[in-house]
């Protein structure tokens, strides 16, 4: 009778048990991180979509040569040069064209407002627009390390918006 295999069943059973959640992790983690990507990826473009509407319906009411309509054209041309790939020269000109579509779509929709003569609470706003997106799309939520090692906190405890 062999005795080093009843001696081993212990590491054996360790290793297979360690092997197995391995596995299952690694899985759990890919799926994670393709959930996290898609959620990102929505939330960034749901705005692109909301400020594409408010141009198409702003160009179809606004007579030609004004110059809201040159910035409404303006700001078209810079959402149609936005890549929709993820790679990260992409990703910053991303950013880069979205804080200045950000910003001359509040000064049309400002210039709106002054030429409609109308109340201040009648009149939409970016902050509006930023408001619905969020509702639609959620906000984005990331751990936040804070350094409280003494506290057992997991993800949601702190959660940081950005």
């Amino acid at each position: 009778m062999d005795t080093d295999y009843l001696l081993n069943l212990e590491q054996q059973f360790y290793q297979e048990g360690y092997e197995q959640g391995s596995g299952e992790k690694a899985r759990e983690n890919y799926i994670e991180g393709k959930q996290f990507g898609l959620q990102v990826g929505f939330q960034r473009f749901v705005i692109l979509g909301q400020i594409q509407g408010i141009l198409e319906v702003l160009k179809s009411s606004l007579v030609d040569g004004s110059n809201i309509l040159k910035n409404v054209e303006s700001i078209d041309r810079l959402l149609a040069e936005i890549e929709m790939s993820n790679d990260d020269a992409a990703v910053a000109e991303y950013e880069s064209r979205i804080v200045k579509v950000r910003n001359k779509l509040r000064n049309v929709l400002l210039s709106l407002h002054r030429q409609s003569g109308s109340a201040s609470g009648d009149s939409l706003t970016l902050e509006d627009v930023e408001e619905a997106c969020t509702k639609v799309a959620g906000q984005l939520k990331a751990y936040v390390d804070e350094g409280n090692e003494e506290e057992d906190v997991n993800g949601q405890d702190h959660a940081m918006e950005w």
